[in-house]
C-alpha cells in the first residue's frame, strides 16, 4: 500500500490532499531513508484519477523495490471528469469550441428541420393518392436522409399506397414511423 511519505497529490497545480505536515514527513522519511542517496521521481500520465495513479504507483513501486532509489510519485488529479468539472468554463469561452459548438448547433437544427419536412412529404404523398386520379403519374426523389423510409419499407425496396407504387432509394437506414 502507497503512503504518504512516497506521494504528493496535486488539483489544478496546487497540493489537493497532500498538506504541508505530509510533506514535512515525507522529507524528514526520506532524509533518514538508507536509499536517501538516490531519488526516484515519477508523474503519471494525463486523464488519470486519483484512484487509478494511487493503483498505477503501487504497481511501479512494488516493481522497482529493488532499484535502490526513494521512490516519490506526483499523483495528480487529472481524470475525465475533474478535467472537465474544472475547466468547463474555460473550455467553453474557447473561440475553437464556440465555433464547434455553432457548427454542431446549425447541423442538428438543419437535420430536425429536415426529418420534420421528410414527415410532411411522406403524409403529402399519402393524401396526393387519394385525391389525384389513376392516370397521373409523379417521379419523386427524396435527398434527405430521413425522407428515404416510407412506412415499413427497407431501402432499395417498393411500397404501395393505395394503387400507386413508389420506390425508395438503394441507401440510407429504413425505419418505421412511430
Amino acid at each position: 500500500m502507497l503512503d504518504k511519505d512516497h506521494y504528493i497529490n496535486l488539483k489544478n497545480g496546487i497540493f489537493d490532499m497532500t498538506k504541508k505536515a505530509d510533506l514535512d514527513h515525507l522529507f524528514t522519511t526520506l532524509s533518514t531513508a538508507p536509499e536517501r542517496d538516490k531519488l526516484a521521481v515519477f508523474f503519471h500520465g494525463g486523464l488519470t484519477d486519483m484512484q487509478s495513479g494511487i493503483a498505477s504507483a503501487e504497481r511501479i513501486m512494488e516493481r522497482y523495490k529493488d532499484i535502490g532509489a526513494y521512490q516519490v510519485f506526483f499523483i495528480w488529479e487529472t481524470g475525465l471528469l475533474e478535467v472537465l468539472s474544472t475547466n468547463l468554463s474555460q473550455i467553453y469561452n474557447e473561440p475553437v469550441f464556440q465555433q464547434l459548438l455553432m457548427r454542431v448547433t446549425q447541423f442538428a437544427h438543419a437535420k430536425v428541420i429536415q426529418s420534420a419536412g421528410s414527415i410532411y412529404i411522406c403524409q403529402l404523398l399519402q393524401r396526393a393518392d387519394t385525391y389525384l386520379p389513376q392516370d397521373v403519374t409523379f417521379d419523386i426523389v427524396l435527398l434527405a436522409p430521413a425522407c428515404t423510409f416510407i412506412p415499413w419499407v427497407k431501402p432499395g425496396s417498393t411500397c404501395s399506397i393505395s394503387s400507386r407504387t413508389y420506390a425508395t432509394p438503394t441507401q440510407g437506414p429504413s425505419r418505421k414511423p412511430s
